[in-house]
């Protein structure tokens, strides 16, 4: 646990009103260099580590984020979840939801009694739901992959396979495209590539069910596919009020849109409850994880209304910034993007202290208002010093100077 940082919090939060200070939890590993270090600091011997366990607290309605916890070769428990929670409620915050991908949640999901049927837990010291939801990028990924390597069949016996987008590339090839985006790269996307949410959210788009049912003709294809762009864009709407076009991103339960943005919802759990994978008779995980966590927002909204929420962004409900800052620790390597135990600390430091690194990593997989959010402690120090006294971090300091500076803090 990161305890000077909780007590920053704990000063922050004190006066503040209870909707500021309910928060989710994200978690999620990320591989580092499997060597022996040395840190100078501890005059300790760290390693050979596999990889890093992070977990992030976001404020639900206030803009802000904070690392709380961090461990190498740790894997997520009840056990050690509830000791975070707890933790983090010490200091007055408020934990109401934790998300996850899909891969690091399955065992604590068993854990925690999660399923398709049940999308929360209770708090630990007291009867509060705390609620459950799968990242949704990494469901929309996993649905790409799916799609493209075995087909769909969906609810009503309609099969869809990548074989569809043949006709669309042989007939879309004139002077004038209906989809510039759409390429045959889409459909070959392999190994780190798939990593990617872009490509899966070119693929799955308004853009492209349009082009299937003005070359294809089919109808029911381009509804599926303009129906997970909808899906998408209410799971992770950024903004109270959205652009013209794109309504469904707005906030989630304000009265203009919520009864769009709910049919929406309860026809996509219709779907995912009826659709298989071919070759499988029974849903995935993915599947699981998009039921979860649509009954999750619903439970959440009705739960979070009585600290007087009017909306929910639900991009707040994702793993962005947590990608964002397994980015910022890479970047620092500048061409070396896979840092030792004792490197990753340092940055760690680095960004809780004069918000973000210089260079990020090539490996961005979120998008760039999460990246460009900053961190509650670094956001503090820079208020509490005077401009002349915080100079912008241009290269990454040595080790000693990086302590040195941390302990003078």
């Amino acid at each position: 646990m990161l305890h000077d940082v909780l007590l920053v919090m704990q000063k922050t939060f004190h006066s503040k009103p209870e909707a500021e200070r309910v928060c989710i939890l994200s978690f999620d590993e990320m591989h580092i260099d499997r060597k022996i270090c040395y840190d100078v600091n501890e005059d300790q011997i760290l390693g050979p580590f596999s990889k890093v366990q992070l977990v992030l607290a976001r404020g639900i309605t206030a803009g802000w984020k904070q690392s709380v916890f961090f461990n190498f070769d740790t894997t997520m428990t009840k056990h050690l979840l509830y000791e975070i929670i707890l933790k983090i409620e010490e200091k007055g915050l408020i934990v109401k939801a934790i998300v996850s991908d899909l891969a690091g949640s399955s065992t604590l999901w068993k854990e925690l009694e999660i399923t398709s049927k049940n999308n929360f837990f209770i708090h630990p010291l007291n009867c509060r739901k705390i609620w459950a939801f799968a990242d949704p990028p990494h469901y929309l990924k996993l649905l790409r992959n799916h799609f493209l390597d075995t087909g769909l069949d969906l609810k009503d016996g309609t099969v869809l396979t990548k074989n569809i987008f043949e006709e669309v590339f042989k007939k879309d090839r004139g002077e004038y495209k209906l989809c510039l985006k759409l390429k045959p790269n889409l459909l070959t996307v392999r190994g780190k590539e798939r990593q990617k949410v872009s490509a899966a959210k070119t693929l799955f788009s308004a853009t492209t069910a349009k082009a299937l049912l003005l070359l294809t003709e089919n109808q029911r294809a381009a509804e599926f596919f303009e129906f997970v762009d909808s899906f998408f864009y209410i799971m992770n709407s950024p903004k109270l009020h959205p652009p013209s076009n794109k309504p469904l991103q707005a906030g989630y339960g304000l009265e203009k849109y919520f009864s769009q943005q709910e049919q929406i919802l309860q026809n996509m759990k219709e779907e995912m409850k009826g659709m298989r994978v071919q070759g499988k008779k029974s849903l995935l995980p993915f599947q699981k994880g998009i039921l979860i966590s649509i009954s999750s927002l619903s439970g959440s909204w009705n739960d979070l209304k009585n600290f007087k929420f009017s909306y929910i962004l639900t991009s707040r409900h994702t793993q962005d910034s947590l990608e964002s800052l397994f980015s910022q620790i890479r970047g620092a390597g500048r061409f070396y993007d896979h840092p030792s135990s004792v490197e990753v600390i340092y940055q760690l430091r680095n960004l809780l202290l004069a918000n973000k690194l210089p260079i990020l990593s090539p490996k961005v997989n979120t998008r760039e208002d999460s990246i460009n959010e900053g961190y509650l402690t670094a956001d503090i120090l820079k208020n509490a010093f005077a401009e002349k006294d915080i100079q912008e971090i241009h290269e990454l300091p040595s080790e000693e100077d990086d302590l040195v500076a941390f302990e003078n803090l």
